[in-house]
């Protein structure tokens, strides 16, 4: 199941929260003398960018006090898990989305898991999701850490036009009382450096709006080849593209599978430039020392950027962009992704040189 599945059945839980909760609360209420552990949860369902972007806060919230810290998310995402290796397997829970009743047997078997923990705290780094609210509330901490659409001393209000690592610093910031961080990326993927430009084509993006047309990919590697065939290789990452005949057509000379997230961080970091159209990732690759190239269009680049300094961020100038925000859940009306359409194959080229070096004189 993925997010629009869960969220689906968002008024089941909800009502399950409203029966379950103040039982809870009342038992808690009759076991005054009961103490919370130095037990932290971190919750994030979806978007396994975000996770990967929000990473150092993590670690900083493991390096800072006594707390012990635990992570819950999809086991949709357990391949993001690279991007948190100093969190014990054992501190992880993982939810079953195979099947919605299989979800909720995991739910029952969460409650259990944060009852026996008695977290003193949890942050809930999802906004807006009735789904990850109820599963937060179902932690049964003392504290509860959210971005919602106000401000108070355990919410964070929600401002799109700030970048999304600032709310999430400043909800950390509101348990650990510390001034600000900035984010620092290991180098968690160390691969020998190749002569390989990789292309990110998220072409078949149920989001379609983000998506840079066949015929500019198209171009962009004929570029490429004339430029720098004698040299580089040019690899195409791209997901869900086996029954993609237009693809397989023009590209699967270049396609190379990519079986799990972490096959993916090598290849990316063997590469010495990686392009994108789609932010996730851009986030990935902050774990890697390769120069990566963004193209931003319904998306703000100044709300989910990269934040690596390898990453080179290329934006739309489309008057209606960004039209995607977490208020509308990146659903747009939009018929016509102009704002994809402004940035052109030369404006990408030009960004490349910079990254591999001068062109081939004699192409």
């Amino acid at each position: 199941m993925k997010r629009h599945h869960l969220e689906k059945y968002a008024r089941v839980l909800l009502t399950l929260d409203k029966i379950w909760l103040p039982m809870s609360k009342l038992s808690s209420f009759l076991k005054k003398n009961k103490k919370l552990k130095n037990n932290v949860l971190v919750l994030k369902l979806y978007e396994k960018g975000a996770l990967a972007l929000v990473s150092p806060l993590i670690h900083e919230l493991e390096n800072q006090g006594d707390d012990e810290v635990y992570f819950a998310t999809l086991d949709l995402n357990e391949d993001a898990l690279i991007f948190l290796p100093s969190i014990k397997r054992e501190n992880i829970f993982l939810f079953n989305t195979t099947s919605f009743i299989k979800f909720i047997v995991s739910l029952f078997k969460y409650v259990m898991w944060s009852k026996s923990l008695g977290f003193k705290a949890v942050f809930n780094l999802d906004i807006f999701s009735n789904v990850s609210n109820v599963i937060m509330n179902f932690s049964f901490a003392g504290r509860r850490y959210r971005i919602n659409q106000d401000d108070s001393d355990q919410s964070l209000a929600y401002n799109s036009k700030v970048h999304i690592y600032e709310h999430y610093s400043k909800l950390f910031n509101k348990y650990l009382k510390v001034e600000s961080y900035l984010p620092s990326y290991p180098e968690l993927f160390k691969e020998t450096k190749e002569k390989i430009i990789s292309l990110y084509l998220n072409t078949n993006d149920p989001l379609w709006q983000r998506s840079w047309t066949y015929q500019n990919w198209i171009s962009l590697i004929e570029r490429c080849e004339s430029y720098y065939g004698d040299e580089y290789e040019i690899k195409v990452f791209a997901p869900y593209v086996e029954h993609d005949a237009i693809f397989l057509k023009y590209f699967s000379k270049y396609y190379q599978p990519t079986e799990s997230l972490n096959l993916l961080m090598q290849k990316i970091a063997a590469s010495t430039v990686f392009v994108t159209t789609d932010c996730g990732p851009s986030h990935f690759s902050a774990f890697c020392n390769t120069k990566t190239i963004t193209l931003f269009g319904p998306e703000s680049s100044s709300f989910f950027g990269s934040l690596s300094s390898h990453n080179t961020n290329i934006s739309s100038e489309a008057p209606c962009s960004p039209c995607f925000n977490q208020y509308n859940k990146c659903i747009s009306s939009c018929e016509d992704n102009v704002c994809m359409k402004n940035i052109t194959v030369d404006r990408v080229m030009e960004y490349i040189r910079q990254s591999v070096g001068a062109y081939n004189v004699s192409a």
